[in-house]
C-alpha cells in the first residue's frame, strides 16, 4: 500500500496488521479531506481566514499520518497565511498545489482500497 503520493506505514504500524482499519482510515481520509479542500475554497471564495485556518489545521495531521511529503510544508503555509491574515493572491498558489495533490493521493488511495 505504500505508494509514491502517500504512506500507509503510521497507519499501518498503528493497527498492528489489522487491514480492515487501515482501510477505514484511508476512506476516512478520502471522505475529509476532500470535505476539507471543499471547504477551504469556501473560505477562499468568501475571504474567511477563520475558516482557512481551521480546515488547514485539520488537514495537517492527517497530511502527516500518510506522509503526503509535498503537502506538508503547503498545508502549514496555508495555515499561517490564513492567521497571518495574507492576501488571498498569496494563498491561491498553494490552495491550488493541495487541491491538486490531494485530489491525486485520493484516486491512489481508492484504487489501494478498491473503493
Amino acid at each position: 500500500m505504500v505508494d509514491t503520493l502517500y504512506d500507509s506505514q503510521l497507519v499501518q504500524q498503528m493497527s498492528r496488521g489489522n487491514t480492515a482499519f487501515v482501510n477505514q482510515i484511508l476512506q476516512v481520509f478520502t471522505e475529509d479531506a476532500a470535505q476539507a479542500v471543499e471547504c477551504i475554497k469556501l473560505g477562499m471564495e468568501e475571504n474567511d481566514y477563520e475558516a482557512i485556518r481551521n480546515y488547514a489545521h485539520s488537514l495537517k495531521s492527517s497530511i502527516d499520518l500518510l506522509n503526503i511529503s509535498l503537502l506538508k510544508n503547503v498545508i502549514r503555509q496555508i495555515e499561517q497565511s490564513a492567521i497571518d491574515q495574507s492576501s488571498m493572491s498569496q494563498i491561491e498558489p498553494l490552495f491550488q498545489i493541495l487541491e491538486s495533490h490531494i485530489s491525486e493521493v485520493i484516486v491512489a488511495i481508492k484504487k489501494d482500497i478498491k473503493m
